[in-house]
């Protein structure tokens, strides 16, 4: 067991994290706040899209729903003024302002990219955050 264990961990900390700006890196290399969910479609049965399926399974994500559509916030408003609080939201590699279309059904995995790092790979539009998100069909 103890040289099983071992063998998990090793894997564990090898693991890709997802896709991080145009590539993907390693979780040892990570240096930024990053949290990651990969929906099953067991745990997905019971939503209607990924903004249901999102509410309260990533930390620091806060996501509302108005209407048919949802809002996202990263570690809750950070702007002062009428700047736009929305982190960018990139569905493979595409930006979009509404998640409540996606099948969650037909998502593989969301990284959330919580602090300035994100700008520094998204460039101004991702002060506020990053929310990326990968189809199945990727």
């Amino acid at each position: 067991d103890t040289k099983r264990d071992m063998q998990s961990r090793k894997i564990m900390d090898r693991l890709i994290c997802g896709d991080v700006g145009y590539g993907k890196t390693d979780k040892n290399n990570l240096t930024t706040a990053v949290s990651s969910v990969s929906p099953t479609n067991k745990e997905v049965s019971s939503y209607g899209d990924i903004g249901e399926y999102l509410m309260g399974r990533v930390p620091g994500l806060q996501v509302t729903k108005r209407g048919n559509s949802y809002s996202l916030q990263i570690r809750g408003a950070t702007t002062i003024g009428n700047a736009s609080t929305e982190p960018l939201v990139l569905v493979d590699g595409v930006e979009t302002n509404d998640i409540g279309g996606l099948n969650p059904h037909d998502i593989k995995s969301v990284e959330v990219l919580k602090d300035a790092a994100a700008s520094s790979i998204y460039g101004s539009r991702a002060a506020c955050g990053a929310v990326l998100i990968t189809t199945k069909g990727r």
